[in-house]
Order: C-alpha cells, then structure tokens, then sequence
C-alpha cells in the first residue's frame, strides 16, 4: 500500500496542498499552494501584522458588508481594519468564482455608492429615519 502524502496549509488560502515531486528538494521552504496564493502574500501578511487575524463570524460579516450597496469599503476597515485591496483578496478568497465576478461587475457599476466622499459616510451606527433613539422600531 502507498504511503500517504505529506501535507501543508496554504498560509493565504488556508487550503490543505499536498506533496508535489517539483517540491521534493524544497519541501521545507514552501509556503503556499499555487503562484496566485504566492502572489498575494504581501496582502496577507500586511494585513495579519497590523490586526489579528478575523473570525469565521467577522469574515462573513465583512462579506456581507461588502455585498451591501450602502456600505463604503472605508466602514469595512474602520470596523475590521481592512483596506479596500485587502476587502477584495477575502472576497476572492471566500466565494465561488462566478460570484466574485458578479460581486466585482456590482461594486464597479455601483462605484459611486461604494466611495466614501459621493456618500458623504460618517463614522456611526446606520440609523434608519424609522428607528426611535431606544432601538425600537417605529
């Protein structure tokens, strides 16, 4: 029977890759899965040095806050510490392909609604005019 491969996590990704025999010489010294996973250290590792690293509910807060039209990238990083490149990277990280596509074709044609100075963004809670200042809605 054949013995099983070692295996690594992806430190971008944080995808398991196993054992290549390209790898056979350097095994030791690699770090990540592909040279797109490569590529995108540098947005990782800033991003990990200055915050901890997020939770699975902050992710798919940060997700979710990405997806919503009123919310400009610059809430994401006063909340999470995320920069607008970095928001980015976790979106294409975290969802399938064609969704990335869709969410990246919706913030482009939506650009307006996503920048802070065409919003006029203040730093707060969203307030709906419905809502009394005890949180009950009207």
């Amino acid at each position: 029977m054949k013995k099983p491969l070692p295996e690594k996590i992806c430190l971008v990704c944080k995808r398991s890759f196993t054992w290549r025999k390209k790898w056979e010489k350097v095994w030791d010294e690699v770090k990540y899965c592909s040279k797109r996973c490569r590529g995108e250290k540098q947005v990782v590792s800033s991003s990990e040095t200055t915050h901890e690293p997020l939770t699975e509910p902050d992710i798919q807060r940060v997700i979710q806050m990405a997806w919503e039209d009123r919310t400009p990238f610059d809430a994401i990083q006063i909340q999470f510490g995320l920069n607008e490149e970095q928001t980015i990277t976790l979106m294409r990280r975290e969802l399938r392909p064609a969704r990335f596509s869709t969410w990246r074709k919706r913030v482009h044609e939506n650009g307006d609604l996503k920048n802070r100075q065409a919003r006029g963004f203040k730093v707060g809670a969203f307030k709906s005019r419905n809502q009394r200042s005890d949180g009950s809605i009207k």
